[in-house]
């Protein structure tokens, strides 16, 4: 307890006067801070919210590029093993440089499991590969054409962008149709897109 005498304690008159402004203000300090605080923190959540989607977008895409070559290989594999079959009794050279062609799309398919993109000349090799094996089996059937750009063939395309397309437009056009048809693969420079 205080033991001394009295005290006089002076306010000055302008201390006074801001006084209502001080009483108006100190309030709004701590409400301004924790505005700006929440608002950075909200700014990190979004950062962080748009890094972990953009991620999930990534993995989604690998996931899908994995499950469409699982799914190519097994399929293509039927497919082509049948080609080959059919010409072992008929014509047993072509049968043979069949399977070295299956064997080149195969060691290709094991070489770019673990990357997601390659250059188009790749992907045109083995598309030309695959067409090999299947002008074996339609023989005249079967036209091919490559319209590619010299200047297009070492842009960067995901891997196996080319052949599930091919063969499908050989699965459900070509052999559809009763005198065959012709494939044509075009490549060009678009506006500064491969197209």
């Amino acid at each position: 307890p205080y033991e001394g005498g009295d005290l006089t304690v002076v306010v000055p008159g302008e201390w006074i006067a801001i006084g209502p402004l001080l009483y108006f203000i100190l309030p709004i300090i701590p409400v301004s801070l924790l505005c700006v605080i929440g608002f950075n923190q909200s700014w990190w959540q979004i950062f962080l919210l748009e890094r972990r989607e953009h991620q999930a977008r990534e993995l989604a895409a690998r996931a899908q590029l994995e499950a469409l070559r699982a799914q190519i290989n097994p399929h293509f594999l039927f497919n082509s093993l049948n080609s080959i079959a059919q010409l072992i009794s008929t014509d047993p050279v072509r049968a043979e440089e069949c399977v070295e062609r299956l064997a080149e799309i195969f060691r290709y398919l094991l070489q770019s499991e673990n990357r997601s993109f390659v250059t188009l000349e790749d992907e045109l090799d083995i598309a030309d590969a695959y067409l090999d094996i299947e002008r074996a089996r339609f023989g005249d059937r079967l036209e091919v054409d490559f319209l590619v750009e010299d200047a297009v063939r070492q842009h960067v395309v995901p891997t196996l962008i080319l052949q599930p397309l091919i063969e499908n437009a050989v699965r459900h056009g070509v052999s559809q149709k009763v005198g065959g048809g012709k494939v044509s693969i075009e490549a060009a420079l678009d506006g500064g897109e491969l197209r």
